[in-house]
C-alpha cells in the first residue's frame, strides 16, 4: 500500500468539503482492484468492495464503509486525466521509463491482453 500511496501522492483530489468523506486512495485502490478482476463500472466497484470487504479492511481504513457507485463515478469523472495517467505510468513503469509486466492473477494465471 505504501508504493501505491507514494505513486498517487501528487494526484490532486478534486473534491471539496463533505464530498471528501471517503479517502481518495481507498477509492482508487478499490477501483483498480475491481478493473483488474474484470469489473467495468462503478456499480461493479461497489459490488467488488462489498464482496471483498473483509480483505479490504486489512489494508484500508474504510471509516465510512464502501463508497457508493455515485461516489466512484463522481471521483473518476472529476480527476484530472493527465495527472491520473501520469500516476498510472509511474505505477506500471516504476518512474524510470521501463515498463513492468502487468501483475499476475492471484491464482498464477496470466492476464489476457488486448490485441
Amino acid at each position: 500500500m505504501e508504493e501505491f500511496a507514494a505513486v498517487f501522492a501528487d494526484l490532486e483530489d478534486p473534491r471539496t468539503g463533505t464530498a471528501k468523506r471517503h479517502e481518495l486512495l481507498e477509492i482508487l485502490l478499490i477501483g483498480l482492484c475491481t478493473v483488474l478482476c474484470g469489473g467495468e463500472t462503478c456499480t461493479d466497484m461497489v459490488r467488488f468492495g462489498r464482496a471483498k470487504h473483509t480483505f479490504l479492511e486489512e489494508v484500508l481504513t474504510l471509516r465510512y464503509g464502501i463508497p457508493s457507485h455515485d461516489t466512484f463515478s463522481r471521483v473518476f469523472r472529476l480527476l484530472d486525466p493527465a495527472q491520473f495517467q501520469a500516476c498510472f505510468q509511474m505505477l506500471w513503469g516504476g518512474g524510470d521509463g521501463m515498463a513492468r509486466s502487468p501483475p499476475e492473477a492471484t491464482d498464477g494465471a496470466p492476464h489476457a491482453t488486448a490485441e
